[in-house]
């Protein structure tokens, strides 16, 4: 080679540093993925929470959810109760598909120095899980189903929030509701 004459290649120089434009091509290509998976991760949680044990798994997850979502609070003579008390292996049962569970004891009412502590103590997310479960289950003498569905549904979680409720809330008519 010429000592006057640079060596052409993909390879150009900033100031002293070899810039690759191939390697910025793979950074690109790795983020799309990246973003890809996530939103794949995220379909496939939500479709995993929406089956139930008498629905056929070849139906798409967003069927499911309109046979969920039925409001049977919407009658002035019956009641939706929702008061009874979880216990932990229910929670971690039905709760399994949830991941953000920091946002979750949010808004359970759980203070963040605590959830900081858990995290802290816990390197396994379900282990984490465990803790803050137990851990509302303990602190608020009125743990409820209702408090679960009502977090779940700030979450924007209403599917896995209409699996709650379906499985765990029970309706009381009264007379008059029986007979119309």
């Amino acid at each position: 080679l010429d000592k006057g004459k640079r060596h052409k290649s993909n390879l150009s120089t900033t100031g002293n540093r070899p810039y690759n434009t191939n390697h910025w091509i793979l950074v690109a290509s790795i983020s799309s993925l990246t973003v890809l998976l996530s939103i794949l991760v995220l379909y496939y949680v939500e479709a995993k929470a929406s089956k139930s044990e008498d629905s056929p798994s070849d139906l798409p997850y967003y069927t499911e959810s309109v046979v969920l979502d039925v409001d049977v609070t919407e009658s002035p003579k019956c009641v939706l109760s929702c008061d009874s008390t979880p216990r932990l292996k229910e929670m971690l049962t039905v709760l399994e598909t949830l991941m953000d569970w920091k946002e979750f004891g949010i808004n359970l009412g759980i203070e963040y120095h605590e959830i900081k502590k858990i995290k802290k103590e816990n390197k396994l997310i379900n282990d984490s899980k465990i803790k803050l479960y137990n851990y509302w289950l303990n602190a608020d003498t009125a743990a409820s189903w209702q408090k679960v569905i009502n977090a779940l549904e700030r979450m924007q979680l209403k599917t896995l929030s209409s699996e709650i409720r379906r499985k765990y809330c029970s309706q009381t008519c009264n007379s008059d509701a029986v007979h119309s």
